[in-house]
């Protein structure tokens, strides 16, 4: 459970941050977030 969570948080803060940065950043973050979260159910 606590490894979800600490991923769960890593999605928050960079989304946060990159919406910070702008649009093109928040879009680019969202693309590499959703190959970090298909490469976490493989270890």
């Amino acid at each position: 459970m606590t490894p979800s969570f600490v991923l769960a948080g890593a999605y928050m803060l960079f989304t946060r941050q990159g919406a910070q940065l702008g649009t093109l950043t928040l879009s680019v973050n969202a693309v590499l977030m959703h190959l970090f979260l298909v490469a976490a159910y493989f270890p």
